[in-house]
């Protein structure tokens, strides 16, 4: 259990200067790890509302300038959420209200603000009302700050392993000054200030880097306290799902050296006060409508009762509203339009006052006794309100959709309740014109998918055409049962067969014998290759055939060669008349087998040079010489490194190359080809074993043929001829083989 909880820490004249707090952050080890499988398997950790809500926001294909479509940051948050989720992570996530600010990018603007700090408030409502525990799981924790008393008792009963927290690192922004604490603490102090008067700053944002060391600083002073109070860190911004893993670097409180001891409550002035709405009515007229629709007429409500927008502008949203609960997502990719002063005043109008009347724990509490449905994921869509505000024929074109049109009537009818205001749209002639019939057309549900009524498709389609069955035919119960399979097809029992049948006896007599006989012959060819000492199994037959003891034993040998030179021999000399020394048939076989016996028991060296040799009839019987050497580099590739038939095969592709250039019928460079010569050749001269006399003299004379200097070959292995025939540079002509420049020129290129 982690210890040391001092949540009020005065801050050190050591420390004073927020450099210090990025120049120990900077002295941290850490480690990239699979946050499950290596170290936090099934513990329980905490993860950090903003520092999530941070790495969401970042998204760049999140919009929340002129489109500002709620609904996908809401997506992209849920996302996250559901990859931990799948990968049976057990986590609690813990907000506090003095870190509202942190959730806001780098690279946001100042007139954006709120829009965020919107989406924050939403997906915390969201979280709390449609995601309860006994459900998804997840719990949600909600304090002041880090040195709430409740806090402190949820980490004491908690027993978290880590947590989960943004560092504030940006990519793309490069600091070149460090700021100091000052310099962090009025910068922050001008985010409120800006909010509360939006008007004195449209059109001007903050100092992009300095707001980078603001959010940085703060959340680095946050792992600070809990990497002091013995709670290791992972970073949120460094994760990454691969397959069933989550890698990300983990901070550990054993490597901690010297944290610096500062306060963690932030300024006063960073805590952003809405302006509060005195008229706020009662909600018993609204139980038809959702939350979305409730907060929308609300926030209408109080702009329009400042007069800061028409009541044109508050229909046009109305029916945004309206559509958005009926509109299917595929119609809601529109392009993006430009805006206009009258769309973006009326979106930041609206976000600020939906914004201070979330915040309203009065209107919250209200929220919670009503039977309304908690929708506010999709509470306003900027691509289409831009779409409405500008396009006349669009609006008219939703409104000819009956249940739109019914929505935005109820909602009109309930505003005019609220404000005794009444606000309509009238539809425009123009809608019942062919481009309004199109458009009512694209809305249609009917023109989802492709119809096949075309000429073209019936004439191919008629050979499968299935009649309808009429709805009026009546069906009997038996027509009308639906099929439940109660088993699972891969364990139901095969079909039985009748055993007396002599057709299967048979069948399976003659199955059992080939398996045994199959078993037998492998274990005859594993005894036979023990006996032989054969390498990777390959058997040379070896027949003996005995007669009987009153005749003349007679003994066949096949292969290898030198048995062969002994079988011819062998009649000569037997047949020499008078010989007195004449061997019976009985002592000629043991001498034979004698003979055998040693032939077999020859060095692995020996084998391994016979198998070399086959291997090289089978090589050269491609023409190819690329493929050759390709061949040849491959049974290179299976030899060991001090192989003895390591230089000889080094020898093989050499000549292969050698060959290339005598004959030039080659696309690459020959100075390529040549280079890839001496390189061969520079490594052989540095081998230790395997180089034959035979070997050292082929390699001497392409040596002195190509002009390389500065290379010898020495020998340091017994003669054995060779297997392959070698090019003899003697037999050539000095062009065939000539190389462009002289051998210094060679030298300094490659």
């Amino acid at each position: 259990m982690p210890a040391n909880l001092h949540f009020t820490q005065p801050m050190s004249e050591e420390f004073s200067q927020a450099g210090m707090v990025f120049d120990w952050y900077h002295t941290l080890p850490s480690r990239r790890i699979n946050l499950l499988d290596d170290y936090a398997g099934n513990e329980l950790f905490l993860l950090e509302f903003d520092s999530l809500l941070l790495h969401c926001f970042s998204e760049p294909n999140i919009d929340f300038g002129d489109g500002f479509q709620l609904l996908h940051a809401v997506y992209v948050f849920e996302k996250l959420l559901s990859n931990l989720i799948l990968r049976k992570c057990r986590f609690q996530i813990i907000c506090f209200d003095q870190n509202e600010l942190l959730c806001v990018p780098a690279a946001a603007v100042n007139d954006d603000l709120p829009k965020y700090l919107l989406a924050r408030a939403v997906i915390i409502r969201h979280i709390q009302t449609n995601a309860p525990v006994d459900f998804s799981g997840i719990e949600f924790h909600h304090f002041q700050s880090l040195d709430d008393n409740s806090f402190r008792q949820f980490l004491y009963a908690s027993d978290a392993y880590f947590v989960m927290i943004h560092d504030g690192a940006v990519a793309g922004y490069l600091q070149s000054k460090t700021p100091t604490f000052l310099e962090l603490k009025r910068e922050l102090d001008n985010i409120p200030n800006s909010f509360r008067n939006p008007e004195e700053h449209v059109g001007t944002d903050l100092d992009t880097p300095t707001r980078t060391n603001t959010s940085k600083f703060w959340l680095r002073v946050m792992i600070s306290w809990f990497l002091s109070n013995e709670y290791n860190v992972a970073l949120i911004n460094e994760m990454q799902f691969l397959d069933s893993k989550i890698l990300t670097n983990v901070l550990q409180h054993s490597d901690l050296k010297k944290p610096p001891e500062i306060t963690l409550l932030h300024p006063d002035t960073a805590n952003l006060h809405y302006p509060s709405y005195t008229h706020f009515h009662d909600m018993d007229g609204l139980n038809n409508f959702s939350e979305a629709d409730i907060l929308t007429l609300l926030s209408i409500q109080s702009s329009l009762s400042t007069s800061q927008i028409s009541k044109d502008e508050a229909a046009l949203f109305l029916l945004h509203t309206a559509a958005l609960a009926f509109l299917p997502l595929r119609y809601r990719y529109l392009p993006t339009i430009s805006s206009t002063d009258g769309y973006q005043r009326t979106v930041s109008l609206f976000t600020q006052s939906a914004l201070s009347i979330l915040s309203s724990s009065a209107f919250i509490n209200q929220l919670n006794n009503s039977p309304a449905i908690c929708n506010l994921v999709d509470l306003i869509d900027g691509l289409l309100l831009a779409k409405i505000m500008a396009d006349q024929v669009f609006r008219s074109t939703l409104l000819l959709q009956e249940n739109i049109k019914r929505k935005f009537d109820s909602l009109c009818a309930a505003f005019g309740r609220i404000c005794r205001v009444s606000i309509s749209i009238k539809v425009e002639p123009h809608a019942s014109t062919e481009s309004g019939i199109r458009a009512s057309a694209m809305l249609s549900n009917d023109c989802a998918i492709l119809s096949f009524k075309n000429s073209v498709f019936e004439r191919h389609l008629d050979p499968i055409h299935l009649s309808a069955v009429s709805d009026s035919i009546a069906l009997t119960s038996s027509q009308t049962r639906i099929f439940r399979e109660f088993s699972y097809w891969r364990i139901q029992e095969k079909v039985p067969v009748n055993k007396g049948s002599s057709v299967q006896v048979e069948r399976q007599a003659d199955k059992k014998a080939l398996t045994q006989n199959q078993i037998f012959q492998k274990e005859i060819q594993v005894y036979a290759a023990s006996l032989t000492n054969a390498s990777g199994k390959v058997l040379e037959p070896q027949i003996i055939v005995a007669g009987s003891a009153s005749h003349h034993r007679k003994l066949v040998v096949l292969k290898p060669a030198k048995q062969q030179e002994y079988a011819n021999e062998s009649p000569k000399r037997n047949k020499q008349p008078g010989n007195p020394n004449k061997k019976g048939g009985k002592i000629a076989a043991l001498e034979a087998a004698a003979e055998i016996k040693a032939i077999t028991m020859k060095p692995k060296s020996e084998i391994k040079a016979n198998f070399w040799r086959a291997k090289c009839k089978e090589i050269l019987a491609e023409d190819d010489l690329t493929i050759r050497r390709k061949l040849g580099l491959q049974y290179l590739q299976s030899l060991d490194k001090f192989d003895h038939l390591g230089p000889e095969v080094q020898l093989f592709t050499v000549d292969c190359l050698f060959q290339i250039l005598i004959k030039g019928k080659t696309s690459l460079d020959k100075m390529s080809i040549a280079a890839l010569v001496w390189d061969t050749l520079h490594r052989l001269s540095k081998a230790t074993v395997g180089v034959t006399p035979e070997v050292a003299m082929a390699l001497k004379g392409i040596i002195i043929s190509l002009g390389f200097p500065g290379i010898e070959i020495k020998t340091n292995a017994p003669s054995r001829p060779l297997a392959f025939p070698c090019v003899d540079p003697r037999t050539l002509q000095r062009d065939q083989f000539s190389l462009p420049g002289s051998p210094i020129e060679f030298q300094l290129e490659h």
